[in-house]
């Protein structure tokens, strides 16, 4: 009778594991599917124009160009 017990115990423990990894990994695929959304939302313009960044500058560092920094 103990071994029944103890597989029983064993079965329920894994069910509710199932169940939580089930549960969180619903979850976690929610967050990635509003977080495209709004990524899409964000790359998606109106206009489909890009942005104009203003008169950019050379940074030889880091051999790109950047858009100028204006001190207030």
């Amino acid at each position: 009778m103990p071994p029944v017990v103890i597989f029983m115990i064993a079965g329920a423990g894994l069910y509710a594991g199932a169940k939580w990894f089930a549960k969180e990994f619903a979850r976690h695929a929610d967050e990635a599917h509003v977080a495209a959304d709004e990524q899409r939302r964000r790359a998606s313009r109106a206009d489909g124009a890009p942005r104009d960044l203003g008169p950019l500058e050379f940074d030889p560092v880091a051999k790109v160009y950047r858009p100028r920094e204006t001190n207030p």
